[in-house]
């Protein structure tokens, strides 16, 4: 049976660019708080969650997937007026570019205010914010196409960055606190452990990432060779932070991974390497907003007609400016991401669009049988 098919406007993307797209989400949710996160919830039991979950995530990864078999060059939003014409289309893609919007912002929000407790305590957040945007803004004028390659580059780095961090703090083990094995019981590590599910939040790219692919017959390999990426990333960072630092680092103060940094000695060499490591998460946040909004005017073009794409981008940059400093501090934050992640992220990965993907394919063999 011939598939259903959409025209696309965004370039066509190559498997490593695809990968590393659905990869520096994430990248940056590890570099704020979201190991630190899965320990203070689940103890010694944090490694054996992360790799439980892990599975299951592979797992659903695989099963959309094959949901998407039927559907050979479309995204949600293309399944969605499929399934509920217009204005299904119009909620799902709504949806979508608020989720990016508030998302980018918090993680935006959270990484100045790291950079101001250990750096620029002297600046207010709003000039540090600022200068993001401003610096984002200039970014995007070298155009789509640039900004997806640089983030190859710059994922690369930060990957590499943290293999050297995780490898220098394996000296700093302490294996003793694996133990307990099940940390706080079998039943916050496997049920109430499931939560930690939305640690992925890479697993968003799976809904449209087919479509831009130059060949969308690889969307099974891009797809599992990311989720495996963002697993190791996050198996690996749970560990060195459960292994060396303290059992509970103040996820409200600081980045943990900062904190593995600055008390790993790198010998006479590098003496201050957590400036040097906190420059490459700056190009990774420069790389993550302007990745947000190719992605954010991608499906607006999709959900509306824009007669100019470029016109759209600074009010978006404005909106995330003004998203990021509503919170009046930190905590506040937190609360607004874990909003953001329970009420909207887990609902439209997990429950919303599986339900759209399986009305499609239903829908598909009833036209195949008429």
């Amino acid at each position: 049976m011939k598939g259903f098919k959409m025209n696309n406007s965004l370039s066509r993307l190559t498997n490593v660019e695809a990968i590393f797209t659905m990869v520096i989400i994430t990248i940056n949710r590890i570099i704020l708080n979201q190991p630190q996160r899965i320990i203070n919830s689940m103890g010694s039991s944090a490694i054996l969650n992360v790799i439980y979950v892990s599975f299951l995530v592979i797992a659903f990864t695989i099963f959309i997937i094959i949901l998407f078999n039927k559907f050979d060059n479309s995204d949600i939003i293309d399944v969605s007026a499929f399934v509920g014409g217009k204005i299904l289309k119009f909620i799902v893609g709504i949806l979508m570019i608020v989720y990016l919007i508030l998302i980018s912002s918090t993680a935006l929000r959270i990484f100045v205010e790291m950079l101001h407790l250990t750096y620029y305590n002297y600046l207010d957040t709003i000039f540090i914010i600022l200068f993001f945007i401003i610096l984002c803004i200039t970014v995007n004028f070298f155009g789509e196409h640039s900004i997806i390659k640089t983030n190859v580059i710059v994922s690369m780095i930060i990957l590499l960055s943290f293999l050297i961090t995780f490898l220098s703090a394996t000296d700093d083990f302490i294996f003793q606190k694996i133990y307990p094995l099940l940390g706080y019981g079998g039943y916050n590590t496997f049920l109430v452990g499931i939560s930690n599910i939305s640690a992925f939040n890479g697993l968003f790219g799976l809904y449209f990432i087919k479509p831009l692919l130059l060949d969308p017959k690889s969307y099974k390999k891009v797809s599992i060779i990311s989720i495996i990426i963002i697993s190791l990333l996050l198996i690996i960072s749970t560990v060195c932070l459960l292994l060396s630092l303290s059992d509970f680092v103040n996820i409200n103060a600081i980045s943990p991974i900062y904190r593995l940094i600055e008390k790993t000695d790198f010998g006479s060499f590098i003496h201050h390497p957590e400036s040097l490591f906190v420059f490459t998460w700056i190009l990774s946040v420069i790389s993550y907003l302007n990745i947000v909004i190719i992605f954010i005017i991608h499906f607006m073009s999709k959900t509306a007609v824009l007669s100019n794409r470029k016109m759209f981008k600074l009010p978006i940059y404005i909106m995330i400016f003004i998203v990021s400093i509503l919170p009046r501090n930190l905590n506040e934050t937190y609360l607004l991401e874990k909003f953001i992640y329970t009420y909207i992220l887990f609902p439209l990965d997990f429950v919303i669009f599986p339900i759209i993907l399986i009305l499609g394919n239903i829908k598909l063999k009833k036209k195949a049988v008429q």
